[in-house]
């Protein structure tokens, strides 16, 4: 009876990789977007001379205030840098593609 039970529970191997794959690539996003590429930002916004001071005031409380999103935000409408763009962009991709996978994931576990 026992042997049943942990039989039926048990988990499709292949099933276990993509979800400990995104487990990662989630991990990675969250460490570059919540740590590293609000600073980039900051960084770019002191550099900028393309906006007024008050401009410049506007954006800085809201990237501190809303961190992430407002350091997305900055990149996709607002600075001039392409590099600062593409990484605006990609977040949103993958942002929405995990959000699909798990919600596949979530409607087809069980």
């Amino acid at each position: 009876m026992e042997f049943e039970t942990l039989k039926a529970a048990a988990v499709d191997p292949k099933l276990s990789l993509v979800v400990l794959f995104f487990l990662i690539v989630f991990l990675l996003q969250l460490i570059f977007y919540g740590l590293i590429f609000p600073m980039l930002v900051l960084i770019d916004l002191k550099k900028s001379e393309a906006l007024s001071k008050s401009k410049k005031v506007f954006w800085l409380i809201s990237i501190l205030l809303t961190w992430t999103f407002g350091a997305v935000s900055y990149g996709l409408f607002v600075s001039e840098k392409k590099s600062l763009k593409m990484m605006s962009n990609i977040f949103l991709i993958t942002a929405i593609v995990q959000i699909c996978l798990l919600g596949y994931l979530f409607l087809h576990s069980g």
